[in-house]
């Protein structure tokens, strides 16, 4: 995959536009993992603030358009993957409830302990 400058060189050196770039990468992107990519933006470069990205529930409509349609077959993990997310999931659900209360009403970010 390229970096930032060779992106910006593509864009100056040829007939696509910087939106065609962008489709062909996530494209190959896509191809090369075998998952679904999406690129969402959200008024980043009209606020920039914290370097901190996350979705709420301000953003559940544009984030449903963007994978509306997408394969749902591709992307998922492997069943022993899964089911780690899983347990983790409910091993930590009262910190994962406080912690998304925290957000919605303050947007206060409460980091809580991964897998291991």
């Amino acid at each position: 995959m390229p970096n930032w400058s060779d992106v910006l060189k593509e864009i100056q050196n040829c007939e696509l536009t910087l939106d065609g770039v962008r489709r062909k990468y996530m494209r190959q992107m896509s191809e090369q993992t075998g998952r679904n990519v999406i690129a969402y933006y959200s008024g980043w470069l009209q606020k920039p603030k914290p370097a901190v990205c996350l979705i709420s529930d301000l953003d559940k409509n544009g984030l449903m358009s963007a994978v509306h349609g997408l394969d749902r077959s591709k992307g998922k993990l492997p069943k022993k993957q899964s089911k780690l997310v899983e347990a983790w999931c409910l091993l930590h659900i009262n910190e994962l409830r406080a912690a998304w209360k925290a957000w919605n009403e303050s947007g206060v970010i409460i980091k809580i302990e991964g897998l291991r």
